[in-house]
């Protein structure tokens, strides 16, 4: 059995006059004015000290795998999303491993399990 379809009768909107006028009025650039800064002075420089004592600990180790902005392994993490690879914890540590290049990130998903 066919149900009848009823349609809503069009609304109509009556704006007031003063919203008329400004509406059809047009647009006029606002100026800007930028506050008045006063110079900056140049920086002094100091001569640093030359030390003659050589120091016998070790140098501290680099960071294992250097951490990237949030945002830009994020964007990456959801490119290779879109490409299918799912696993997101995976996707992230690799982006900082190979430093967002997606290649090299795809690389590494197709070749190890």
């Amino acid at each position: 059995p066919a149900v009848p379809v009823t349609r809503p009768a069009p609304v109509t909107m009556r704006l007031s006059p003063s919203f008329t006028a400004r509406a059809a009025a047009p647009a006029v650039p606002t100026p800007v004015s930028a506050p008045a800064v006063a110079a900056v002075p140049a920086p002094v420089s100091t001569p640093s000290p030359v030390s003659t004592v050589t120091s016998s600990a070790p140098a501290p180790a680099p960071a294992a795998v250097p951490v990237l902005p949030m945002a830009e392994r994020e964007s990456v993490v959801q490119q290779v999303f879109r490409m299918g690879f799912y696993d997101r914890a995976r996707v992230s540590r690799l982006a900082d491993k190979h430093r967002n290049n997606i290649a090299a990130i795809i690389q590494e998903l197709v070749e190890s399990p």
